[in-house]
């Protein structure tokens, strides 16, 4: 998802999230397991709200950082899109030149596309938008990374005989 670009299709889109569903459906039962592992039996209701809390907290927390990363990536890029005006409306304004002496006969057939285009980026706010989305999810994939190692800290819970740790 780091290298989408505002060419994406929705079949793109749509694929990617279903990844990510697929991968939901085998988050949650490892998560429980080893959440209950160690609370004796008397106390799971307490385990539980104690657990659905921290979940809850978790999740605002994470939703409440990535749309504020969002919105402030957002403005950055599209203000470094924006400062950079002075120097391409000079470069669009030879390119416009370079298109008119295509017209009559000239230069490279590409350069109004070129010009038209950097300008419409310029001032487009999805582009900044889209450089947004890419920002959050290299930090969202550095974050999973970081997280993996805990994994191997995780020790395997031990059931007594017959028994199933969740319900």
């Amino acid at each position: 998802m780091a290298g989408w670009d505002l060419g994406l299709d929705y079949g793109h889109a749509g694929a990617a999230r279903m990844l990510q569903t697929f991968g939901l459906a085998f988050l949650f039962i490892p998560i429980n397991v080893a959440a209950f592992a160690y609370v004796p039996k008397e106390k799971s209701n307490m385990g539980t709200g104690i657990i659905n809390l921290a979940r809850n907290m978790g999740a605002s927390v994470g939703i409440a950082t990535v749309t504020t990363m969002l919105e402030r990536r957002a403005q950055f890029h599209q203000s470094r899109l924006m400062s950079t005006s002075t120097i391409s409306a000079r470069v669009s304004q030879h390119a416009e030149r370079d298109a008119g002496e295509v017209d009559r006969g000239g230069l490279d057939g590409g350069a109004r596309q070129r010009a038209s285009t950097r300008n419409d980026l310029r001032h487009d706010p999805a582009a900044g938008a889209m450089l947004a989305f890419i920002d959050n999810f290299k930090m969202l994939g550095v974050v999973f990374f970081a997280v993996i190692p805990i994994l191997v800290l995780m020790r395997k819970p031990k059931a007594p005989a017959g028994s199933v740790p969740v319900h």
